[in-house]
C-alpha cells in the first residue's frame, strides 16, 4: 500500500521513507488517484497510484447512505466521526512509539509503519460501515446484518494485524473465504547510481506456482494491470499482485539481465530496485579546456579512484599538476560512490587561446571494472562558459511563452539544448539563436503543475534549471516575483518580473575568497529591463533584488563573471 498524504503538498510516502519534493500533478481516475511527485533528495519524478482509499470510499458510501436527511441523522453521524477520531489518535501515538524505538531496525520499522498505516484506514472503513449499518436497520435488515457482520469481520482483521504483524492473518476470520490481499511488489531501475534511472527497461513479475514449485509468469490482465512494463523516465515499475512468493526479472539491451529473490508478499515489496549492469568498455565523450579548469565527461560512471590517474599537458608536452574533483553524491544501492564527469584543477593557470591535452592512461575503470581504452583528447583554452536565464517563470494553462537565454563565452557552432524535465506539463517547442549570445527557447503550458526546462550545451558542464509553474484556469494571472541576468559586452544584463507596486532595488556584489565585498553597484526604482556597467573585469558578481525600504533579499541570480 503507498499513502499520499494530500494534507501536505510536498511529502509523499513511497513505501519506505518520506519523499519531500514537488507535486506537479494529480488525475483521479474511477478506481484510483495518479500523483506525479518530483523527489528532490533524488533528483527524480516519482508516480504514486492510491488505489480505492478506504477513508473516501467510507466518506462516499456514508453520504449517499444519508442522502437528503443529513440534518436530521446528524446524531448517528457523529458515529463515524467518533471512530474515525480515535482511530487517527491511536495512529499517531503508534507511528510516535515505532520511531521512538531506538531497537528496530529500519526494516522492522518500515513492516510496523506500513501495517500501522493499513490498519488506520482499515478502521475508517470500519467506522463507516457501522455508521451505514445504523441507516439500513429499520427499512432494509438484511442490508444492516450484512454492513454489520462486514464491518465485524473486518475489525478482527485489523485487531490480529495490530496484534501479530502480516502473520496474524492466517488467524483471522476472513482469511481464505473474502478477501484476496493486492500487495505491491515495485521499484526502480538504475545504472550504477541510485540517480541514474533507466527508461525502456522491461520488468516482468513471476510467481511461484504452490502446486509444482514452478516459475509462471503472472497473468496480469486478470486484475485489469500489465505484465511485463516497460520504465519510463523515472525507471519506476509497480504491481498490485495476490498474496504468495514473487519474483521480478528485469531486462535491457546491452545491459545483463537482472533477477530478484524470491519475495514473499505480504509483506508489501516496495524497495525491489534493480541495479543493471552493463560490461560495455567506457570511454571519454568530451574535453572541455577554460580558465576555469578541464571537466572530461566518461560515457559510464567510472570508479574515482581509478579516473585520479588521468594527466593534463600544456603546449610543449609540458605535464601540468592538477587535483581530481568530481560530485561526491551520486551513489549505488550499496553507497558507493561512483560519477560520469570530471573536473581537474590544475595547479597554474591555463592561457586562452593555448592547446591542452587530457591522457587516459590504462587502468581507468568503469563501476562494472571495465577498463577504457587508452586514449588523448585535446581542446583549446577559452574562458568559462556561463549560461545565464530566468530563475522562475509562471504562465497560464495553454500559453506559449518564450524564454530569453544567454551563452557567453562559447564557441560560433554552440548549440543551446532545452529540454523539458515533464513534457505532459510543459512541453519545449523550439531553442533558436535570435542575437550574439542570445537564445530563445519557446514552450508552452499544458497542464497546472510546477516542472524545469533544463538548458545545457552540449560537450560542456555548462547548465541551468529555470523552473515553470503552469497556472490553472482559476489562478490569478499576476506575475511572480522573478530575476533574469546575463553577461554582456562586460555589462550585467537584467529583466525583473513582479507584481504590481513592487518597490525594489538591485545590487551587483562582488565578493574575494574570504567574503569580503570588493565591489558594488546598486539601482533604485527599478525598471523591468536594463543593464549594470562599470564592473570590474574579470570579478564575480552576485545581482540580487531587494525590497526598497528593508534592502531584505527577495531573490538572486547566479553568480556572472563581465
Amino acid at each position: 500500500m503507498k499513502l499520499f498524504l494530500e494534507e501536505c503538498k510536498d511529502i509523499a510516502w513511497d513505501g519506505g521513507r518520506y519523499v519531500y519534493g514537488t507535486i506537479l500533478g494529480s488525475e483521479q481516475e474511477q478506481d484510483s488517484l495518479t500523483t506525479v511527485v518530483f523527489d528532490t533528495a533524488e533528483s527524480t519524478f516519482r508516480k504514486y497510484v492510491i488505489k480505492s482509499a478506504a477513508k473516501e470510499l467510507t466518506l462516499d458510501y456514508v453520504t449517499q447512505q444519508l442522502g437528503d436527511e443529513a440534518g436530521e441523522l446528524a446524531g448517528d453521524y457523529f458515529g463515524f466521526v467518533w471512530g474515525a477520531g480515535k482511530a487517527m489518535i491511536k495512529y499517531g501515538s503508534t507511528m510516535q512509539s515505532i520511531s521512538d524505538n531506538p531497537a528496530l531496525s529500519e526494516y522492522d520499522r518500515r513492516q510496523m509503519e506500513g501495517i500501522a498505516t493499513f490498519v488506520l484506514f482499515g478502521r475508517f472503513f470500519v467506522a463507516g460501515l457501522k455508521t451505514a449499518a445504523k441507516f439500513q436497520l429499520v427499512e432494509n435488515p438484511v442490508g444492516w446484518a450484512f454492513l454489520t457482520v462486514s464491518a465485524m469481520l473486518l475489525s478482527d482483521v485489523l485487531d490480529q494485524l495490530e496484534a501479530n504483524g502480516w502473520e496474524g492473518l492466517e488467524d483471522s476470520l476472513l482469511f481464505g473465504l473474502l478477501l484476496c490481499w493486492i500487495i505491491d511488489p515495485s521499484g526502480y531501475v538504475y545504472e550504477a547510481v541510485t540517480t541514474n534511472r533507466l527508461e525502456g527497461a522491461k520488468a516482468t513479475a513471476y510467481y511461484r506456482d504452490p502446486a509444482t514449485g514452478n516459475r509462471v509468469r503472472w497473468d496480469a490482465s486478470e486484475y485489469s494491470q500489465t505484465n511485463p512494463l516497460i520504465t519510463g523516465m523515472d525507471g519506476l515499475y509497480a504491481w498490485d499482485t495476490p498474496e504468495g512468493e514473487w519474483q521480478v526479472e528485469v531486462e535491457l539491451e546491452g545491459c545483463e539481465t537482472w533477477t530478484s529473490e524470491w519475495l514473499p508478499v505480504p509483506p508489501p515489496q516496495t524497495e525491489v530496485n534493480a541495479a543493471m549492469v552493463s560490461y560495455a568498455p567506457p570511454r571519454a565523450e568530451w574535453v572541455n579546456v577554460s580558465t576555469d579548469g578541464v571537466e572530461i565527461l566518461f560515457s559510464k560512471y567510472m570508479q574515482p579512484e581509478t579516473v585520479s590517474a588521468l594527466r593534463l599537458a600544456g603546449p610543449g608536452d609540458e605535464i601540468i599538476g592538477c587535483t581530481l574533483d568530481y560530485d561526491g553524491t551520486e551513489q549505488s544501492g550499496d553507497g558507493t560512490v561512483y560519477a560520469r564527469l570530471f573536473r581537474l584543477v590544475p595547479e597554474k593557470a591555463l592561457t586562452v587561446g593555448e592547446t591542452y591535452g587530457v591522457s587516459v592512461p590504462e587502468g581507468v575503470l568503469s563501476y562494472a571494472g571495465v577498463a577504457a581504452a587508452p586514449s588523448e583528447l585535446s581542446a583549446v583554452c577559452r574562458e568559462k562558459l556561463v549560461i545565464s536565464a530566468p530563475v522562475r517563470v509562471s504562465v497560464a494553462c495553454g500559453e506559449t511563452f518564450t524564454l530569453p537565454v544567454t551563452v557567453s563565452q562559447a564557441e560560433e557552432d554552440a548549440v543551446l539544448c532545452a529540454v523539458s524535465a515533464f513534457d505532459e506539463l510543459v512541453e519545449v517547442l523550439s531553442a533558436e539563436k535570435t542575437g550574439e549570445d542570445l537564445w530563445t527557447v519557446t514552450a508552452t503550458g499544458r497542464l497546472p503543475g510546477e516542472t524545469a526546462i533544463l538548458c545545457s550545451v552540449p560537450g560542456t558542464a555548462a547548465e541551468r534549471n529555470v523552473v515553470v509553474t503552469v497556472r490553472g484556469a482559476e489562478s490569478a494571472e499576476e506575475p511572480e516575483l522573478g530575476l533574469y541576468a546575463g553577461v554582456r559586452g562586460g555589462a550585467i544584463l537584467y529583466s525583473v518580473t513582479a507584481p504590481a507596486g513592487t518597490a525594489a532595488t538591485l545590487f551587483a556584489v562582488s565578493y574575494d575568497g574570504r567574503g569580503r565585498m570588493l565591489d558594488y553597484r546598486m539601482l533604485r526604482d527599478v525598471p523591468a529591463d536594463g543593464e549594470i556597467s562599470g564592473l570590474t573585469e574579470g570579478a564575480e558578481y552576485r545581482v540580487i533584488l531587494a525590497e526598497a525600504a528593508s534592502l531584505r533579499p527577495l531573490c538572486e541570480a547566479l553568480t556572472l563573471q563581465p
